[in-house]
């Protein structure tokens, strides 16, 4: 066997009829080539678009869109410190909550719930007791008491509009600490400021987790450009920042200045974003040996990946589909082979249901003939005089009566099983639907269900497959029973169309109807609404199935509560001697 041959995927010779068509096609070589046409223009037109660009950049496009990410570096680490100021800020909100002013202005109390709170808050250095004024009410240590005095009115005016305000404190200019104010109303009405002083040594840290690869300085300042945590490039707190971004920047952005060499580097890209409910605003830093770095290993790895990448990537594709579509050949060809299996298995299933009726009506005859067979051996037997004896008569006329019946009823079951293979013949349809009606007519009676059958007396003989139009007429007469309740109806009426040559033959039954969601999937395999009662869920998908090998359709309409109707369109030939 060749190598082509060996990789040559099964489906590839397959032929079959197209759609609504006579002519063979290659249905799944025509799907492999569509698909593997599909998913490449997919993959490879976006990934052509994105590498031209990318080649097209120039540095300067690089390196704005590496100051955007810088931006976003200090809008990153601003919003870890918002969360870790706003965790502070509930607490003292929480603290509020638990206590009224007149516990938290009580020296002792406020001492007890300070201690507590440094237990479980890591460098929390003071909690006081503010009036209105500004006036400090109880304080835990007393060494800020005067750290307010300078420029009072603006901080009480920045608590009060804003609930919650962190400003930095008047201790060392070299170590300065922060200091949160929370604004309380309570239910009283009383109003009060709870103050907590927090240690600059904290956020130092907090900001060091930034400092990764690219970024290489993160640090924090006031309005006034001084550091409040140590800057690798601008020094320890205290010193100021030679960058105005109060005045640059009114809410975050990023500044880039090649007039400035730090560390040997040509020049510096600094991104800066305001914190909320503070005076503060967060720096990061990034040289540019860092973006030229970054420019240059990109450049690099494109040259050696797209193409490859491109090559194996195609390779996958065509593998994937490849096997995708054999997948599916083959899932089709067995999913054909249980069809077939189960349409068989079902009409011998729809027989099994039907064996206890005919049992039923088998018995009766069957007892009589052998009591009037008994007696009539007596008679033979005792007497020769009765052979002209009416009663003699009119017992071998019920027993011939009674094995007609019986003829009947095992004949109607022989001529459903009889015919296992497609075989197309002319028949009459108001004789398919009466053989068909035959079968379910006891269950009817069980359940004193009504069928109507209103047939056009016009309908003409049709070129079918008479076994497989039993089958489906059958598997929709038995749904029909199991969807009524004792006492229902259903309808049978046979129309015909001569522009169209097609005749219609619709089933309605007035039961629980199907909801729009089980609609969709009807017939679908194993779909069934009926799984307690013993339903398989193959029925109606059988019933899809054989319509189609008619060259026909079968439609439903169902409303929940009020009933179901099946409809099946068959073709007709006016001319019968022209053939199939």
């Amino acid at each position: 066997m060749s190598f082509l041959k060996k990789i040559t995927p099964t489906f590839w010779n397959h032929r079959e009829l197209g759609w609504n068509t006579d002519v063979e096609i290659y249905v799944y070589r025509r799907k492999w080539m569509m698909l593997i046409l599909f998913i490449s223009v997919l993959t490879f037109i976006p990934l052509g678009i994105l590498t031209a660009i990318f080649y097209q950049m120039s540095s300067e496009e690089i390196l704005n869109e590496l100051n955007e990410e810088t931006k976003i570096n200090s809008e990153n680490a601003a919003l870890e410190l918002n969360l870790y100021f706003e965790e502070y800020i509930n607490n003292l909100g929480y603290i509020t909550v638990l206590y009224s002013r007149k516990e938290l202005t009580n020296q002792k109390t406020l001492q007890l719930i300070f201690q507590e709170f440094k237990k479980s808050h890591k460098g929390f250095l003071e909690l006081d007791v503010l009036d209105e004024q500004g006036k400090i009410l109880t304080s835990t240590s007393g060494l800020h008491q005067s750290c307010l005095k300078t420029g009072l009115g603006h901080w009480l005016d920045n608590v009060k509009k804003r609930e919650a305000y962190t400003s930095t404190s008047c201790g060392n200019k070299h170590n300065p600490h922060l200091v949160i104010g929370r604004y309380i109303t309570n239910a009283k009405g009383e109003s009060f400021i709870l103050r907590g002083t927090l240690n600059n040594l904290v956020l130092g840290d907090l900001l060091g987790k930034f400092r990764l690869a690219d970024i290489q300085d993160v640090f924090l300042s006031d309005s006034k450009q001084q550091l409040l945590t140590r800057s690798k490039y601008f020094g320890n707190p205290g010193k100021k920042v030679p960058y105005p971004f109060m005045e640059h920047l009114p809410d975050s952005g990023q500044i880039t200045d090649k007039s400035l060499f730090i560390s040997k580097n040509k020049f510096l890209i600094i991104g800066a974003s305001h914190l909320s409910g503070t005076n503060f605003t967060v720096g990061v830093v990034i040289t540019e040996s860092q973006f030229l770095r970054l420019m240059s290993r990109t450049t690099s790895q494109i040259m050696y990946i797209m193409i490859p990448a491109g090559v194996m990537l195609l390779l996958f594709i065509i593998g994937f589909v490849s096997y995708a579509i054999d997948r599916l050949y083959l899932g089709d060809m067995q999913r054909n082979l249980y069809m077939e299996q189960l349409e068989q298995t079902d009409k011998l299933s729809s027989i099994g249901r039907l064996a206890a009726g005919v049992a039923h009506e088998v018995n009766n005859p069957l007892a009589i003939i052998n009591e009037k067979a008994g007696l009539l051996q007596d008679l033979f037997t005792f007497v020769d005089e009765y052979k002209n004896d009416k009663r003699l008569m009119d017992t071998v006329d019920a027993i011939i009566t009674a094995v007609e019946r019986a003829g009947t009823i095992t004949h109607r079951l022989l001529g459903f099983s009889r015919k296992m293979n497609s075989s197309v013949e002319e028949c009459e349809p108001a004789q398919v639907i009466n053989d068909v009606i035959g079968f379910v007519k006891k269950e009817a009676e069980y359940k004193n269900i009504t069928i109507d059958i209103n047939l056009d007396e016009t309908m003409p003989r049709i070129i079918t497959d008479r076994g497989k139009l039993q089958q489906i007429l059958l598997n929709l007469a038995t749904n029909a029973f199991h969807a009524m309740d004792e006492g229902g109806r259903l309808e049978i009426k046979g129309t015909m169309d001569k522009k169209k040559q097609k005749i219609f033959i619709k089933i309605h039954d007035n039961g629980c109807g199907i909801s729009p969601e089980s609609l969709k999937h009807i017939f679908d395999p194993f779909f069934t609404t009926k799984s307690r009662a013993g339903g398989t869920g193959l029925g109606l998908a059988i019933s899809h199935g054989l319509i189609h090998d008619l060259k026909g359709s079968l439609d439903v309409e169902s409303t929940v509560g009020v009933g179901t109707t099946f409809t099946i369109t068959l073709p007709y030939l006016l001319n019968f001697n022209q053939g199939v």
